[in-house]
């Protein structure tokens, strides 16, 4: 299956981590504190980054289980 087994194009890739990026600095700069926004404690930024984290290890796990029960390799 194309889908499960492809793999994003670079620019693709390197968009969306600047998008993130983007998204996490202004809170720290002028412009955010401008429009509002309030920058989280390191607690919060910390128990996001292990949500993230638990989140992409689950997916990986269950992609590969997925693979493996339907022979898509």
């Amino acid at each position: 299956m194309p889908f499960f087994e492809s793999k994003p194009s670079f620019l693709l890739f390197l968009s969306s981590i600047l998008v993130v990026l983007a998204g996490f600095v202004i809170v720290f700069t002028p412009l955010g504190k401008s429009i509002g926004f309030v920058a989280p404690q390191m607690n919060l930024i910390l128990i996001l980054l292990l949500i993230i984290a638990v989140y992409l290890i689950t997916v990986q796990v269950v992609k590969n289980w997925f693979i493996r029960k339907y022979d898509y390799e």
